[in-house]
């Protein structure tokens, strides 16, 4: 695989694990305790986090496909 087509798989895995996590933690205690202003910016990071995947997936579904022979 191409070097750039690597990276930016591996980006995407990276950010859809960080975006899991973040997802998970808006069920816990912690992140009910926290100010709604805090919530809400936290639901921000999460949107665009969400919406940066996205264009990274696109991305992938975008590299050239080899030819079989």
């Amino acid at each position: 695989m191409e070097a750039y087509k690597d990276r930016v798989i591996r980006e995407r895995n990276a950010l859809d694990t960080k975006l899991a996590k973040l997802e998970l933690f808006f069920y816990t205690d912690n992140f009910a305790s926290l100010p709604e202003d805090e919530q809400g910016r936290l639901d921000g990071q999460a949107h665009a986090m969400r919406l940066y995947s996205y264009f990274l997936c696109e991305r992938i579904r975008a590299f050239p496909k080899k030819e079989k022979k």
